[in-house]
Parts: C-alpha cells; sequence; structure tokens
C-alpha cells in the first residue's frame, strides 16, 4: 500500500485505490527529489520514482487487479 505521494502526477487516487501489487522485497535508494511515492513493508521505501519524463514503480500495476488498472487509465488521462 502506498502511504505517502507527492501530488505531481495524480496518479494514486484515495487511500482505497493505493494498493499495489509487490513480488519481492527488493528496493532502490532513491534521491529524495525524485520519489513519487512511498510504501513501508518491514522498511520505508520509494515505491514510485520519477525524473523528467520517466515514471517508474516498484510495483505491478498488471497484477494489482483494480488498482493497477486505476493507475493506468489515471497515467492515460496524465500525459
Amino acid at each position: 500500500t502506498i502511504d505517502e505521494y507527492k501530488p505531481k502526477f495524480d496518479l494514486f487516487g484515495d487511500k482505497d485505490e493505493r494498493r499495489f501489487y509487490f513480488a519481492h522485497s527488493y528496493y532502490m535508494d532513491v534521491d529524495e527529489k525524485f520519489s513519487l511515492a512511498k510504501t513501508n513493508y518491514g522498511s520505508r521505501f520509494s515505491s514510485a520514482i520519477y525524473k523528467d519524463s520517466i515514471i517508474g514503480v516498484q510495483f505491478h500495476p498488471e497484477k494489482s487487479l483494480n488498482h493497477g488498472m486505476n493507475l493506468f487509465q489515471k497515467f492515460v488521462k496524465n500525459v
């Protein structure tokens, strides 16, 4: 579950729409200025990042059912 995000892009919706499927516990430390969303799962890490016109996510939207579909729809609307 994403518990914090920057409203730079309207991608994540309300709290009930932020449940995404994570397949593993690996993560990468990133500079705070590139962090778009954070998740707390054993430790706190950036679960979505952005730089210029690139957005990356740590989770699997395609396996996240309606939550992932909502993310894809919002991404297409905002890009």
